[in-house]
């Protein structure tokens, strides 16, 4: 997450929905109820998010290759 992240420039906000923590993410969010909100039963969950328009883009759930996160960014925002 961090590599594909920084590839593209964006800003990663780690969340933990109990309270753990990671070693690539020591400083997680405490999960606000926006798990809920936006129905994530899957961890990890990568959403994106437009900062100048709040559109939620579910990337994916689960584990994910970087390639399988690109070819999906590619299919929601329609660019071969």
């Amino acid at each position: 997450m961090k590599r594909f992240a920084a590839k593209y420039d964006w800003v990663l906000k780690a969340v933990s929905l109990d309270g753990g923590k990671l070693k690539e993410y020591p400083k997680p969010l405490l999960d606000n109820g926006i798990a809920e909100r936006l129905s994530i039963t899957h961890v990890p969950a990568l959403i994106a998010v437009n900062p100048k328009t709040q559109e939620i883009l579910p990337i994916s759930y689960g584990i994910s290759s970087e390639d399988e996160m690109e070819l999906r960014i590619m299919t929601l925002i329609g660019k071969p």
